[in-house]
């Protein structure tokens, strides 16, 4: 992977790969092909095929950086990851995965949020 800085591990998208075949019989090959080619050759381009074939959308990385939210856009992402993460939930451990990162990421910034608006009141 020569250092690429990855969202999710070859092996965890071969792990949702596999579970998900096992849901969609229809499309088995495809997903059984997509696993063998991580195994194979775990690229960041096949990382990325393998995320689209799974539906994996906004994977927070694991580095917590970035701008603050403007307004409350921090409250509405933490609830749309918590709906996010009740509608995954049941598919793959993979997407429990993506889910609950997503939820952990708004948590965070709303956190941050909350953090600067304390700072700046002014107590008399």
């Amino acid at each position: 992977m020569e250092g690429a800085h990855l969202r999710l591990k070859p092996s965890q998208l071969r792990a949702g790969l596999r579970a998900y075949a096992a849901h969609r019989p229809d499309q088995e090959l495809t997903y059984r092909a997509m696993s063998e080619q991580l195994r194979a050759h775990p690229s960041r381009h096949a990382c990325e095929l393998a995320e689209a074939l799974l539906g994996l959308t906004d994977i927070p990385d694991e580095t917590w950086h970035g701008p603050l939210p403007p307004g409350d856009g921090a409250e509405r992402a933490l609830t749309v990851a918590i709906d996010r993460l009740s509608t995954e939930w049941p598919l793959t451990d993979v997407h429990r995965l993506v889910a609950l990162r997503r939820v952990a990421w708004a948590a965070s910034q709303l956190s941050r949020v909350m953090e600067k608006k304390l700072s700046e009141v002014v107590l008399p």
